[in-house]
């Protein structure tokens, strides 16, 4: 299963570009669900994530915190996790 590749189809972006640095807001989120996603499914780890990410695998563990963290109070967000963790699962 290549999950990064599954949400880079969910939220219309190419894969290079979670290679892409900055505080990009969608791509942060993207960059957040994926991480979630791998550690929730544990498909892989942080680590081989980060390599594909070319994130640090310490940004990725913080953004999936965050995601669930935020994932308790917007609604909207805490839908989206489940529709895309039913999708990959």
């Amino acid at each position: 299963m290549d999950v990064p590749q599954i949400f880079c189809r969910w939220y219309s972006v190419k894969a290079r570009d979670l290679k892409r640095e900055g505080r990009d807001r969608s791509l942060s989120e993207v960059r957040g669900m994926v991480a979630w996603l791998v550690l929730d499914l544990g498909v892989c780890t942080l680590g081989d994530l980060g390599k594909r990410t070319g994130q640090d695998i310490t940004t990725l563990g913080s953004a999936a915190k965050r995601l669930q963290i935020r994932s308790k109070t917007d609604l909207k967000l805490a839908e989206r996790m489940k529709e895309l963790f039913e999708a990959v699962s």
